[in-house]
């Protein structure tokens, strides 16, 4: 009798820790699926950040491009002022 409730305690002792196991992985599961959503947050943060660069990169290109048509402008302004001026010159 005493050895039967042995055997029973053991089988009892041996489920505690098949369950303590089988905790222990959906522990590491969870922790892993954690780490592994962080990875994908990171990820998006990263190519959010990339998306701003690229908007900050257009939008330089953008504003070049308008000072150079203001520069363009004003250089034929001013070609346009000198033949004006010259022709007046001579015109007189």
């Amino acid at each position: 009798m005493e050895r039967l409730e042995s055997v029973i305690e053991i089988q009892r002792l041996e489920s505690v820790i098949e369950i303590q196991r089988l905790e222990s992985v959906i522990e590491i599961q969870r922790l892993e699926s954690v780490i592994e959503i962080q990875r994908l947050e990171s990820v998006i943060e990263i190519q959010r950040l990339e998306s701003v660069i690229q908007m900050q990169r257009l939008e330089s290109v953008i504003q070049m491009q308008r000072l150079e048509s203001v520069i363009q402008m004003q250089t034929l302004e001013s070609v346009i002022e000198c033949i004006a001026s010259k022709i007046e010159l001579h015109g007189n």
